[in-house]
């Protein structure tokens, strides 16, 4: 990829959103978003009532007034990210039951995720017809629809990270000296997303520090010129660039603290680390899933006497379960231990982490990974990743820069999901970043030359 250039901009007022005529198109997209959303609901409405991730009974503890506890007792636990059970929670003391306040989240969360892709799709520099149609897959992703009718963090977390990424493309782009209120958007944003899901933490770091990088370019090139009037503005620029870290960072100070109090430890995401972590790298995953022929599924019984092993492992060695700061720690510690001792069952479950963040289907286990759904939900990732993959060359078009921020919040994900326990629907809070990048591909491939994207985009961008 080529360096950020800051000379790649648009202005102000072309990244704030679509103007009258278009608000119809992105109005009917939000109306087809949640009514799709509403009939998922409907379709599997049971789901609700499930709680794969514990987040309800979480929620469950805060409003009997326990705060955050294992399920059904008083233990504080850090062992999942505190923002969807409070919000679940909060939303059930105003008379709405928890499984209903999941689904307003996921409803809400699709709403905007379709606005905030379409005007990433406007900075990223997308014709009209591109951007509407970047907004209507936001509306009809199978894995977000699917994910609408359960209690779990993909709905949110990709809301979350697509409003952050869409304020870093408005810092990224903007000609004029850039908004400090967007940066402290960006930061809420981040830190609410690490919240929700820790990765978003590594995100934030990783496109702080490229907004850094380019600003400290610009002020040298400034500093290098005998008179330079932009000088401030650089300079400026450079400051602002730290600010959604340091907000993500004010963000989280309440839950740091509360761990603190509570366990005693430096806490910033959660105690749950080491046994995705473990989960991904042990000698019966290694053995029955990575060097099996054809990589089947975890079995249910396997992985069930699994985890009786490693609770079992845990007693043995004098270390309480509802400790969560000491069962995280050896957690991690047996994980880095069977890594050593089988290293290239580890570089090959490496590989095919990769290969189930990116699968065509959302879930080996899933019953429905087979017959038409699946076919058609194939398809559609089939088409995405080869616009995405098309995107991965387009330096030729305006706006390089802020295409290699969005990259960099892929790669983020990928650095995370590289060594932790990974599936298709870890990719969720990526969604609309994937989309823009996409449709950029698309836009690319269906054009005749470099040179006419180059044009065609410029003139988008000055309507």
């Amino acid at each position: 990829m080529t360096t950020m250039d800051p000379s790649d901009t648009v202005t102000e007022h072309e990244a704030e959103g679509p103007g009258q005529q278009e608000s119809g198109w992105l109005l009917a997209l939000v109306f087809v978003g949640i009514t799709l959303r509403l009939l998922v609901l409907l379709l599997f409405i049971d789901d609700l009532n499930t709680d794969p991730d514990v987040y309800v009974g979480i929620a469950q503890t805060i409003v009997d007034g326990n705060g955050i506890c294992v399920p059904g007792s008083d233990q504080p636990t850090a062992f999942r990210p505190p923002l969807y059970p409070l919000l679940l929670a909060g939303l059930n003391m105003t008379g709405l039951k928890l499984t209903w306040a999941a689904g307003l989240i996921n409803l809400l969360s699709g709403a905007v995720i379709i606005m905030a892709t379409w005007w990433m799709a406007q900075i990223a520099g997308l014709e009209r017809r591109w951007t509407v149609v970047a907004a209507a897959a936001a509306a009809l992703d199978p894995l977000l629809l699917r994910y609408a009718a359960l209690p779990m963090t993909e709905s949110i977390s990709a809301a979350l990270l697509t409003v952050a990424m869409l304020q870093i493309l408005k810092l990224s782009t903007s000609t004029a000296p850039p908004r400090i209120q967007t940066a402290i958007v960006a930061g809420c944003c981040f830190g609410l997303a690490g919240l929700c899901r820790p990765v978003g933490l590594i995100t934030c770091v990783a496109v702080t520090l490229a907004l850094l990088l380019a600003a400290i370019k610009q002020v040298r090139n400034s500093a290098s010129a005998a008179y330079d009037t932009h000088s401030v503005p650089a300079i400026r620029r450079a400051c602002v660039a730290v600010l959604p870290a340091a907000i993500a960072g004010i963000v989280l100070v309440p839950w740091v603290v509360r761990n603190a109090i509570q366990f005693g430890h430096f806490i910033p995401a959660t105690t749950h680390g080491g046994y995705t972590l473990l989960l991904g790298n042990n000698p019966v995953f290694y053995h029955e899933v990575v060097t099996a022929p054809g990589q089947p599924a975890w079995q249910g019984e396997s992985l069930t006497h699994w985890q009786q092993e490693v609770k079992a492992d845990i007693l043995a060695d004098a270390i309480e379960p509802a400790d969560d700061v000491a069962v995280d720690t050896w957690n991690y510690n047996r994980a880095v231990r069977n890594i050593g001792q089988q290293p290239a069952a580890f570089l090959q479950s490496c590989l095919l982490r990769w290969k189930r963040f990116w699968a065509l289907r959302q879930s080996v286990t899933d019953p429905q990974s087979s017959g038409i759904t699946a076919t058609v939900v194939a398809v559609w990732y089939g088409v995405l990743w080869l616009g995405l993959g098309r995107s991965l060359f387009c330096m030729d078009i305006r706006g390089s820069g802020h295409i290699q921020l969005l990259w960099l919040a892929i790669l983020s994900f990928l650095l995370l999901h590289t060594f932790y326990w990974t599936n298709a629907r870890m990719r969720a809070p990526l969604t609309g970043v994937i989309i823009v990048l996409s449709a950029v591909g698309w836009q690319a491939i269906l054009h005749r030359s470099p040179r006419e994207i180059k044009g065609t985009v410029q003139n988008a961008g000055s309507n």
